[in-house]
């Protein structure tokens, strides 16, 4: 079941036998992954024989608050689902890199054109994924629906690195390039290093699709030795287009501009995020 997520073949599974032992499982998770400064257990908990009742009721809109996981995926055929434990790096890193872009907003003054929708689940076909911070601007572009964010900001360890290509990519083209930008950030404790890849539709046609678009990615790396080295950053920074969120030009001769971070603003994201390991 592991190999319908791209998550590791150590990720735990259990046949799911109603809410109350459900919240008994993560809850009994929770502990051994507390402890574990190495980084070296899973994330992660699969789920099976969760029918389309079950999700729709207790995980599709958010209404069921579960101890310290999220929804990370539902396969509505295989009836699987997949949740996400929430630790304090994950929420750090992308509600630290949330919190620049919405500064970047109020300098632009396009705060009122963008909703902010967050953890919002999106289905497409098999699959419901729900991002962990996403946009979309309030005024589409005519002919554009609804149906999916802009931008998606997801993390993960990097235990789970098959999991967030996986992720990014489906955005990107089960979408159809609708989704813009998917930024992904991979923590590696071990070695102190994250990783922030920011993928892009392109084009790729085929003769049986000629509308065909992959994602495709950039990379910009945050390492540091330990905590008394200094912090490298390698392969550039990290920049997004203001069209990606917006999806309209950026107006000439005003604040609008492309989305982009520091070395000096990564340094800080990557100290507030190994905070949170010192021993490491």
């Amino acid at each position: 079941m592991a190999s319908h997520f791209g998550v590791s073949e150590t990720t735990s599974e259990y046949p799911y036998q109603g809410m109350e032992s459900l919240i008994y499982i993560l809850e009994s998770k929770m502990e051994p992954r507390k402890d574990d400064m190495a980084g070296t257990s899973t994330s992660f908990v699969i789920f099976s024989g969760v029918d389309e009742q079950t999700f729709k009721q207790y995980f599709s809109k958010a209404l069921t608050r579960l101890p310290h996981h999220s929804l990370q995926c539902y396969l509505h055929t295989d009836k699987l689902l997949l949740l996400q434990m929430i630790t304090a790096a994950h929420e750090t890193a992308h509600t630290w890199l949330h919190s620049q872009t919405f500064t970047m907003f109020e300098e632009m003054g396009v705060t009122q054109q963008i909703r902010l929708l967050s953890r919002a689940s999106v289905q497409s076909g098999n699959r419901t994924k729900e991002p962990d911070q996403s946009y979309v601007p309030k005024v589409l572009p005519a002919g554009r629906a609804d149906h999916w964010p802009s931008v998606v900001i997801e993390t993960g360890y990097s235990e789970s690195k098959t999991h967030l290509v996986n992720s990014a990519q489906w955005w990107v083209e089960a979408s159809d390039g609708d989704v813009k930008s998917a930024i992904t950030i991979s923590i590696e404790k071990r070695s102190r290093t994250i990783t922030l890849t920011h993928w892009q539709p392109i084009s790729r046609p085929t003769r049986a699709k000629p509308d065909r678009v992959v994602a495709e990615p950039w990379e910009t790396v945050i390492s540091q030795k330990d905590n008394l080295s200094p912090i490298n950053i390698s392969n550039g920074t990290l920049s997004v287009p203001f069209a990606s969120f917006l999806l309209r030009a950026a107006t000439p001769d005003s604040a609008e501009r492309d989305f982009g971070w520091t070395s000096a603003q990564l340094e800080h994201l990557a100290s507030e995020v190994w905070e949170r390991y010192p021993k490491i």
